[in-house]
């Protein structure tokens, strides 16, 4: 039983990374043949702060939900789209699509006409709650019984 968490909890996380760079890849080759731009590892600190606190609750969340029924999955699903469409708070903002299309409208600008690139104090609280509180729920789940359907 526990070896089955264990793969359910391995081909999550490889899928989820063969998306992410799936996607990754695209966006890199999008950015280098329209606008010329590789210098990727400045992606880098906006990239980890928005993938490993979404991943880590929703693979949390995800299992402790399976962990209770099954088809309980598909209530996340809904959960994850409605979190990444309402305007919350910079601190409960889930994909951070919110927090980067209005913060930066808030910082002055710099010489070269852009916001210097910064992150407010409730943002960096929210992306550890949520990674605090995915791995609190992914240990929660992992220990649970056998899920029903």
């Amino acid at each position: 039983q526990q070896q089955y968490r264990l793969v359910r909890l391995a081909a999550v996380g490889g899928g989820f990374c063969l998306i992410t760079l799936l996607m990754l890849a695209l966006s890199f080759y999008f950015y280098g043949s329209i606008f010329r731009f590789y210098d990727f590892i400045s992606f880098l600190p906006p990239l980890l702060l928005i993938i490993i606190p979404s991943f880590c609750f929703s693979l949390g969340l995800g299992m402790t939900l399976s962990s209770l029924h099954g088809n309980l999955i598909y209530a996340l699903m809904l959960l994850v789209l409605i979190l990444c469409q309402l305007p919350l708070p910079a601190a409960l903002d889930f994909s951070g699509i919110h927090f980067f299309s209005n913060y930066p409208l808030t910082l002055p600008l710099g010489v070269d006409g852009e916001p210097a690139f910064a992150l407010s104090g409730a943002f960096l609280g929210g992306r550890l709650g949520y990674t605090l509180i995915g791995l609190l729920l992914l240990l929660w789940g992992l220990r649970q019984r056998q899920p029903s359907t």
